[in-house]
């Protein structure tokens, strides 16, 4: 099913882009900035894992 199609990626996200993928899933269409507060790192960095989230296809 998903989860078997899923999975896979979600283990090569690193720690960042995977808390950043938790924080969007929980706090949807908020500000870059609160999102990276959630997933506790910076909006620099958190930019960067968005954008790896979207090269994977993953948002």
């Amino acid at each position: 099913g998903r989860e078997a199609v899923v999975r896979p990626l979600l283990d090569r996200l690193s720690p960042d882009a995977l808390a950043i993928a938790r924080a969007i899933a929980v706090l949807g269409g908020e500000t870059l900035e609160t999102i990276a507060a959630l997933a506790g790192t910076r909006p620099g960095p958190a930019r960067h894992a968005v954008q790896a989230l979207r090269d994977g296809e993953l948002l």
